[in-house]
């Protein structure tokens, strides 16, 4: 369908009948029977071939579910009515094959009304990002910068690989009967090169067409699904490998004497708000478009080993100055009787079960530094069982 496939010369033999006035588009100006439908004219419905180019998709920061798409909708069709002779003195001297309509004479041609069905909202680019061509045989070419929202969870089943994103058109006021949409044979849909999309990029789009009823009638209808693969090395460098080195530094602090209570305190603390400024930096940086719950639930799980390596030494620099200050009080206490006990269950004589604490309390009690030795063990295997949990639910 495309002109410029075919000479003109040949067109031009095989319509017949052309415009041969000098005033070609005064006469389009004049002529309001071509504001009616192509098929008024010759009793067969229009056929619209549609082509898109995509320059830009951006997520939404403020709403996740939802992408900004701006595009370029390329639609072909033929009206013989508007066929005109390339020999006559007002076209014999132009280095192009076709005339550019200009805008005071757009109004008074006939162009189909294809509505973006599945957005949210859609707004033509004003002028001048707007072309209407027609060519000798009567084909014309308009496109139209447009900008649409439409609803596309590029968060959804995060961290999984692959995401699609539907794009539905319409003929809006002409039937099946009038009007049949079919996307171009060759490149349907492009796309600017090398366009990312909220650390997405593009492998591929599959277009089908399809007409769809409703009690008014049968619509044509297009639909382009394109594929989009996440780009994991912006999450690994952005999100996981920093938490996963504050994590393993902060089990190393286990490590450091606890009568080091400067050195060992200054280093939690230094770790924690490191993690709470990576999880803030993190989630602005990368908006809510990109950063789902899943990624936000392993921050999160991260900031929790953090902060219980610094509640762990709190919880020993306590225990360590009670003691101290009842050795300087000279008073004997039920922890001086547990000490001198073995290292059994059993209670100091006298002792009700009761209050009797167990044998791994009683060991912390009497010397907290083995807290330490608990949690160089304990802190690596909790969170070896969180990633045995994380990534078998959220890759399957």
């Amino acid at each position: 369908m495309w002109p410029y496939f075919i000479p003109s010369i040949l067109l031009w033999s095989v319509i017949g009948v052309c415009v041969e006035s000098a005033t070609y588009l005064e006469d389009i100006k004049k002529n309001d029977r071509l504001l009616s439908p192509p098929w008024l004219a010759t009793g067969e419905r229009t056929e619209v071939e549609v082509q898109l180019y995509i320059s830009n998709i951006r997520g939404q920061s403020d709403t996740p579910k939802l992408v900004s798409i701006t595009f370029y909708l390329h639609q072909v069709w033929e009206d013989r009515r508007l066929q005109y002779n390339t020999t006559i003195p007002e076209f014999s001297n132009s280095p192009v094959d076709y005339i550019s309509i200009p805008d005071t004479y757009r109004s008074n041609i006939w162009v189909p009304d294809i509505q973006m069905k599945n957005t949210i909202s859609s707004n033509i680019v004003e002028s001048p990002v707007y072309l209407l061509r027609v060519y000798p045989n009567g084909t014309l070419l308009q496109s139209t910068q447009l900008t649409s929202t439409l609803v596309c969870p590029l968060v959804n089943d995060f961290p999984r690989e692959f995401q699609t994103c539907t794009l539905t058109l319409q003929s809006y006021s002409y039937s099946t009967k009038e009007v049949y949409l079919t996307w171009r044979s060759t490149e349907a849909v492009e796309f600017t090169k090398d366009m990312q999309i909220s650390y997405h990029t593009v492998i591929g789009t599959t277009n089908t067409n399809y007409s769809e009823s409703y009690s008014i009638g049968n619509y044509s209808s297009l639909v382009s699904k394109i594929d989009l693969k996440r780009i994991y090395s912006v999450f690994s460098v952005i999100v996981y490998i920093p938490s996963l080195l504050l994590v393993f530094l902060s089990w190393l602090t286990f490590w450091i004497d606890r009568s080091q209570v400067p050195a060992r305190m200054s280093v939690c603390a230094l770790i924690t708000m490191s993690g709470v400024t990576h999880i803030t930096g993190t989630i602005s940086m990368l908006h809510t478009s990109a950063i789902s719950k899943q990624a936000q639930s392993w921050l999160a799980v991260s900031l929790v080993f953090m902060v219980s390596s610094t509640l762990e030494f709190v919880v020993i620099h306590t225990l360590s100055r009670l003691r101290v200050k009842k050795a300087l009080d000279g008073k004997n206490t039920k922890d001086d009787l547990y000490e001198n006990t073995k290292e059994t269950n059993q209670c100091p004589e006298g002792e009700e079960q009761a209050v009797c604490p167990p044998s791994i309390f009683r060991k912390i009690r009497r010397n907290p530094g083995k807290l330490d030795t608990i949690f160089r063990g304990l802190f690596p295997v909790l969170f070896i069982i969180f990633n045995l949990f994380y990534w078998p639910y959220y890759l399957t």
